[in-house]
């Protein structure tokens, strides 16, 4: 949508591959919507989620908390058409049992796996957040609107460019 010039205005401050080769810009960079989304930003959301609704939100055993949200997921997977599906998620899927809080959340799985994952794991969500906690219905919305980013994208696969208002929604 924008010319070199318009988006090195646009886009201060600049990475340093971006100030130290002029010639390099925003046309020179292709989205990897593998690594970037599914294997970057999603992994770690989903990770969060699966670690509130186990250690936080629901009452049981980890364990107990995990085959719950896994019995729902495996639910929605009949009653849906999901294309890629994990054949078992547990705790050690997202983080140390033993050590549940020595690092960040993060789901482990292929990039299709976590990809499809996103709705499923929305119907838990919903299903099991706390009513009326602000901090839940962001994650609900921002699990939403991931559902959505991935529905826009896979919608564009032929296209060598977003659709103007895909990319503004």
């Amino acid at each position: 949508l924008y010319t070199a010039q318009q988006w090195r205005a646009l886009s201060a401050p600049l990475h340093i591959v971006f100030t130290t080769l002029l010639y390099i810009s925003q046309h020179n960079v292709d989205p990897d919507e593998l690594h970037c989304i599914h294997l970057g930003t999603t992994a770690y959301v989903l990770g969060s989620v699966l670690w509130l609704l186990v250690f936080k939100i629901l009452t049981r055993a980890p364990r107990q908390n995990m085959q719950r949200i896994w019995d729902h997921i495996m639910r929605y997977y009949e009653q849906h058409t999901t294309s890629t599906q994990y054949t078992n998620l547990d705790v050690k899927s997202f983080c140390d049992p033993k050590a549940p809080n020595s690092d960040y959340p993060r789901l482990k799985g292929k990039g299709a796996e976590i990809k499809h994952l996103v709705p499923p794991l929305l119907s838990a969500w919903k299903r099991f957040k706390r009513a009326h906690n602000t901090h839940d219905n962001r994650l609900t919305n921002l699990l939403e609107q991931q559902v959505i980013i991935q529905s826009l994208v896979d919608e564009s696969a032929d296209l060598m460019f977003l659709p103007e208002g895909d990319a503004k929604k």
